[in-house]
């Protein structure tokens, strides 16, 4: 018989069951059956994938993608990201998908779902069986499979994956955009938060992105849930601000449906160098639908990124080059500006003495080739910053060099939505302007009331303008690096 379970306004999910016989696929026959007694049990040999979803899918293949908000940074590589499980936001899921294609090639998709039904008997739920999409075949990867089985004494629990649309929404976007791609679904109980378990799975998934460059992270999470517009956009400003300094946020600050897969995902990007977000679109239930003003469900579709090679050493080379070849000119370096582009990226580069400025020039966007940025910034840093003299060659043994790598701007709601040492600042209105790199907050040990007073200085107003409504804050997530000028590591 077939049995349709109805599981929300949005998507149904179809399971097909044949009493206690074994339903027969294309697939090939698990070999975990006969080592597991809770497959041995259950009378599937792998999932299918409802006809609603599919549908949906292949429809939105023949729709415009939604314009992004920011894109994938050349020479940067997105290793893990965010996407909705609403088959309702399916233009914004193909979008996702579509442009992680054109930025990389993946081998296998780490999916970490919340289990959004009362099914299962595990906290973390995994499973080796196939998935049938449209009469294609997505596998498990079997390696992966016995890897989190074995470390974290996990027994498959077939049940919890029946009709679980955290997974089935995806993958028809992953046969389409990556039809060889293997998968590794994992499902979690939300409550209560068991942060020990998570922990365990988080070093197993770190473990594994280390072993093999062909995995990628997938968070598949839906944010604000059943509230207006006011509660909804609160919610959503707290989420971004997470999702744009994640390594470093608290996790308390989420609104979402999935706090145990942003979990792992903050663990995981917290031992990666240089992660930057790129949050490619943020929508709603409203926005898309214009229906349930009372009752919206909120979307981030994300890509964390990072450099495709050592750009630490990259940049700082070519920063030393640049003030060298400064030194070598027959005539005084003067100001040249960096050609700007319509990127949302930007670069800033700080000499420091001691505790003595030398000079620094941030470039806060525009910057679409970094080591060009990078040089050009050292240059007019070195010479030709106004507030300083220009650098000496006997200085060069003492200074230490400070790159930013400044992310996407974000107009603040509230003067507070930023993190001190996390958000370089960018303040604009009557009378004056000025942009302040994180670190100095980090440094200084500043609060956000410190930090706004001292850009709020720098742009030349009394130090509480910043409060005043008619000017302007944004913010920029921001990682930077430190290192002696003449080559051993400061920080």
């Amino acid at each position: 018989m077939r049995i349709v379970i109805q599981a929300s306004s949005c998507i149904r999910y179809t399971l097909s069951l044949m009493g206690t016989c074994l339903l027969l696929s294309a697939c090939t026959q698990n070999h975990h059956f006969a080592e597991d007694p809770n497959l041995a049990a259950y009378p599937f040999d792998s999932y299918e994938c409802a006809d609603f979803t599919v549908k949906a899918t292949t429809q939105s293949f023949h729709r415009r993608l939604p314009e992004p908000e920011q894109y994938i940074p050349a020479d940067f590589q997105p290793i893990a990201g965010t996407v909705s499980h609403h088959a309702l936001a399916s233009d914004w899921i193909n979008a996702f998908f579509h442009d992680l294609a054109e930025a990389r090639d993946i081998d296998t998709f780490i999916i970490i779902s919340p289990r959004h039904y009362a099914q299962g008997s595990s906290y973390i739920s995994i499973s080796p069986l196939p998935w049938l999409v449209d009469n294609e075949v997505v596998e498990v990867n079997q390696r992966f499979y016995d890897r989190f089985s074995q470390t974290l004494g996990l027994n498959a629990d077939p049940w919890a994956f029946a009709g679980e649309h955290g997974i089935e929404t995806l993958l028809p976007y992953i046969v389409h955009y990556f039809p060889d791609a293997e998968i590794m679904p994992i499902l979690q109980k939300e409550k209560p938060l068991r942060l020990d378990i998570l922990n365990a799975l988080s070093g197993t998934v770190q473990e594994i992105m280390d072993d093999d460059e062909g995995a990628f992270l997938l968070i598949s999470s839906d944010f604000s849930h059943h509230e207006g517009i006011e509660i909804t956009h609160a919610r959503d400003t707290r989420s971004r601000i997470f999702l744009e300094v994640i390594p470093d946020a608290f996790l308390g600050m989420l609104g979402c449906d999935n706090i145990g897969g942003m979990s792992v995902l903050q663990d995981t990007l917290q031992t990666k160098n240089y992660v930057q977000t790129v949050i490619r679109n943020h929508s709603d239930s409203l926005e898309i639908s214009g229906e349930q003003e009372w009752d919206i469900t909120s979307y981030f579709f994300s890509y964390f990124v990072v450099p495709e090679t050592d750009i630490r050493k990259e940049l700082t080379r070519a920063v030393r080059k640049s003030v060298r070849k400064g030194f070598r000119d027959s005539a005084p370096p003067e100001f040249k500006d960096y050609p700007y582009t319509d990127a949302d990226e930007g670069i800033a580069v700080r000499f420091r003495s001691g505790n003595a400025e030398r000079g620094c020039i941030a470039y806060y966007k525009g910057v679409s080739d970094f080591k060009t940025a990078a040089a050009s910034a050292a240059r007019n840093a070195a010479f030709s910053d106004g507030r300083y003299p220009p650098i000496r060659r006997d200085e060069l043994k003492d200074l230490t060099v400070e790159i930013s790598l400044i992310g996407a701007g974000c107009r603040m709601n509230s003067p507070l939505d930023f993190v001190p040492g996390r958000h370089s600042l960018l303040l604009n209105g009557p009378g004056g302007r000025a942009f302040m790199q994180a670190s100095v907050a980090a440094q200084n040990n500043m609060t956000r009331e410190d930090f706004l007073n001292a850009v709020t200085r720098k742009a030349g107003l009394d130090a509480e303008s910043w409060r005043k409504p008619e000017y302007e804050l944004i913010r920029y997530p921001t990682n930077y690096f430190t290192e002696n000028f003449r080559g051993s590591a400061a920080q």
